[in-house]
């Protein structure tokens, strides 16, 4: 497994980012860690059947780390 597909299995906060060009391609993040502790911040768009396609992934900046920090 991919260290970005652990965050969206590891208790991962959602937000919305932005509206698609499609009604049906709407930008989300997932902030969580990884199973070797790393704290990610994925971009994707939600798919039919709890899929996702993964547009971008980084470490989370300090200001998204306490963010996620307080919404656990």
């Amino acid at each position: 497994m991919e260290e970005t597909e652990e965050v969206f299995f590891n208790h991962p906060t959602f937000r919305f980012v932005e509206s698609g060009y499609t009604s049906s391609e709407d930008v989300y993040s997932a902030m969580g860690p990884t199973d070797a502790g790393r704290h990610l911040i994925v971009f994707f768009i939600h798919k039919p059947k709890h899929a996702a396609l993964i547009l971008s992934a980084r470490d989370m900046d300090s200001k998204e780390r306490r963010l996620y920090e307080r919404s656990r």
